[in-house]
């Protein structure tokens, strides 16, 4: 899968760009500021309909538009299947998406249209971070080769917000609430143990993957890089020594805690609680990377984690993400750039790279590849 032709209209500060991306490798170089980043969040709109960054629709805009603004992203995308156009649109703060011109109004029809891995120097926190930005990841990446993962996840979230609703009245008038809690604790579980099953399989098949590339990464780093292991495993309420609890023992489970979430006014058993355990060793037995990875380790871990993302999107689909990776220079030690050029020369995807300035070893080392500048939202061809 790759990018062939890209138009991007009223993005943030990128008031116009159309481009072409012939070659497997792109680097756009720029200062900061500039837009580099504006656009691989454009590019990766057309995966999600939705923002890498923490961001609300109306950051979407143009700077200093008013909300009836509107903007637009268009890519036309090489795939197995030949040649499709796929486009992200925002106006009147709503989100429309099209494939070869139609709308698409269900997610799951939508996800796997056009697939994108995305690294970017916030990305630390999903080793650093708490357990929400793992979930995401696991759930974008899962969503685009899954479409009855997300009708699943869909459902439960819009059960979870009507559960959360009635448990909220429910403090301030108890009566019936087993009666009324009861169907949205079935739909909790039904739904709830296939999105727990597809993280679960998710992690256990990339867990390999994230420690070989951890190993590459770090392996130049120190004298006992050799020493140094991560693993992960998903750990969550639908779980019960390592298999997925029955729609029986789920429906009991939200029962019993019936009693503390009406008290709290929302539900503190589910998915909605789910985490990746990441751990590292060193030598002395497996810590949580959360607190025991220094930064240099927790980069390392999240950017293995997501070309181990990449490598499962490939295996299940049958084609290669696009790669998008942002201002790499700034975020990488010397011995890590190295191990990441090793592997840019070794991957297939194409890739889009963003950096303030190219490093000598990488224009060098890569081949197949295209400079483009970006100033002032404004993207040209070296």
């Amino acid at each position: 899968m790759r990018i062939e032709k890209l138009a991007v209209q009223g993005f943030r500060n990128l008031e116009r760009v159309e481009a072409e991306f012939p070659s497997r490798v792109t680097f756009v170089i720029g200062p900061n500021g500039q837009g580099k980043t504006n656009l691989l969040e454009a590019i990766y709109l057309l995966s999600q309909a939705k923002s890498f960054r923490h961001s609300s629709i109306s950051d979407l805009l143009p700077w200093g538009a008013q909300d009836s603004a509107a903007c637009s992203v268009e890519a036309s995308v090489s795939t197995e299947d030949g040649i499709k156009s796929v486009s992200f649109e925002l106006e009147d703060s709503r989100r429309r998406v099209f494939v070869n011109g139609n709308r698409v109004s269900k997610a799951s029809a939508f996800y796997g249209q056009f697939r994108a891995v995305v690294f970017s120097p916030d990305d630390v926190q999903l080793v650093k971070g708490g357990p929400g930005g793992r979930r995401r990841f696991v759930d974008r990446t899962l969503s685009m080769v899954d479409r009855q993962f997300v009708d699943h996840l869909v459902s439960y979230e819009r059960a979870l917000k009507s559960r959360n609703m009635l448990l909220k009245r429910l403090r301030r008038d108890p009566s019936g609430a087993e009666q009324k809690l009861a169907v949205w604790d079935r739909l909790l579980a039904r739904h709830g143990m296939h999105v727990a099953a597809g993280r679960r399989s998710f992690a256990e098949s990339i867990e390999k993957t994230v420690g070989s590339y951890y190993q590459k990464l770090v392996a130049r780093s120190s004298d006992f890089a050799g020493a140094e292991k991560v693993s992960l495993s998903y750990q969550g309420d639908f779980l019960c020594e390592g298999k997925i609890r029955s729609e029986d023992e789920l429906v009991s489970m939200f029962a019993h805690s019936a009693a503390e979430d009406i008290r709290r006014g929302i539900s503190t058993r589910g998915i909605q609680r789910d985490d990746l355990k990441l751990q590292i060793d060193v030598g002395s037995g497996p810590h949580e990377a959360r607190s025991a990875a220094s930064q240099g380790q927790a980069r390392s871990f999240a950017l293995s984690l997501l070309l181990a993302a990449v490598d499962y999107l490939s295996e299940e689909s049958g084609e290669l993400p696009v790669l998008l990776l942002d201002d790499i220079e700034s975020e990488l030690d010397t011995y890590r750039k190295a191990a990441l050029l090793d592997l840019i020369q070794d991957s297939k995807s194409q890739l889009i790279l963003t950096l303030t300035e190219l490093p000598h070893e990488f224009l060098q080392g890569v081949s197949d590849s295209r400079i483009m500048h970006i100033q002032n939202g404004a993207l040209k061809p070296e």
